[in-house]
């Protein structure tokens, strides 16, 4: 089975961004204030399908995201053949 883990996706995003197959927006999807951009993912079966968030939104996004949610997150990849390291 494929390993996926949260530095994959770091990595995968930033060469993306690098090559040009995604633009890295300058504004934050949650609040559009203009600065440091981040990726955020919803999803690690999915490496390249993020959230653009400021640094704020992003860690509201983290602490806002529920256990629940993410063991269904981790279920759905299982289901799918994919481990995920944390």
């Amino acid at each position: 089975s494929f390993i996926l883990s949260a530095g994959y996706n770091e990595f995968a995003i930033i060469n993306a961004v690098k090559s040009g197959k995604i633009k890295k927006p300058s504004v934050c999807e949650v609040c559009l204030c203009m600065g440091a951009i981040q990726g955020h993912h919803t999803d690690y079966t999915k490496p390249l399908l993020v959230r653009w968030l400021c640094r704020v939104c992003h860690e509201k996004s983290h602490h806002d995201y529920g256990a629940s949610a993410r063991e269904e997150q981790i279920r759905r990849a299982k289901d799918l053949g994919i481990d995920i390291k944390e």
